[in-house]
């Protein structure tokens, strides 16, 4: 488990919200998480600002129920987890999966928000699911807000997209972030708190310009 990024800064309570990513083995009811990303921010801050961030991989002992396409993917995590050299390895620290829910609650509770606003791509729709899986996180995590937060919403151009909202990477492009997903937990949970925080920049541009033409 590593944090970084922290901030000297008179937090708001209720201006945090709490960017979490998970990298899993695939994307079936029953495949495990093996990395879990949490950034913490405050919605109003410089975009790309954090409070503090952290990430660990989870550690099942046997791993069933894996994709290959995500084992794959995911293969410095892998190798992290079964001790294997690999060329750029993750340093990311290793908790057993029976004491993840108690680490990322006792993280989060630092911050002294009460009902915590979670945040994410699909957050709603898959990560939160499956953190919900985790050996008792209603025991250990604070009761999260049931309102989620998604990229993929408030960078959504219904004349290109459809109805189907758009992918992470679409959002960076359009929100003029640079580089490629980075399919690490905590990487993938910073630019997501970029993004909300793009996007509240922007909403707060217009609002002042609608004021001053008034």
């Amino acid at each position: 488990m590593r944090g970084r990024c922290r901030l000297e800064i008179i937090l708001k309570p209720e201006n945090i919200q709490f960017s979490i990513d998970t990298e899993t083995l695939g994307l079936k009811d029953d495949a495990p998480i093996i990395q879990i990303g949490v950034a913490a921010f405050d919605i109003f801050a410089e975009p790309g600002t954090v409070i503090d961030s952290m990430e660990f991989a989870v550690d099942h002992g046997i791993i069933n129920n894996v994709e290959p396409y995500a084992a794959a993917m995911n293969y410095k995590i892998l190798a992290l987890l079964g001790g294997y050299e690999v060329e750029d390895p993750l340093t990311c620290g290793v908790v057993p999966v029976s004491r993840a829910s108690a680490v990322i609650g006792s993280w989060m509770g630092t911050f002294g928000v009460e009902t915590p606003t979670c945040c994410g791509k699909n957050f709603s729709s898959f990560d939160r699911p499956k953190l919900e899986q985790l050996p008792d996180w209603h025991a250990r995590v604070a009761r999260i807000h049931h309102r989620s937060p998604d990229p993929g919403s408030m960078w959504w151009v219904p004349k290109e997209d459809g109805a189907t909202l758009p992918g992470l990477k679409t959002c960076m492009e359009r929100a003029g972030i640079g580089g490629e997903v980075a399919h690490t937990a905590e990487e993938d949970a910073i630019v997501v708190a970029k993004l909300i925080q793009l996007w509240v920049q922007k909403q707060e541009n217009m609002r002042e310009y609608c004021e001053n033409i008034r």
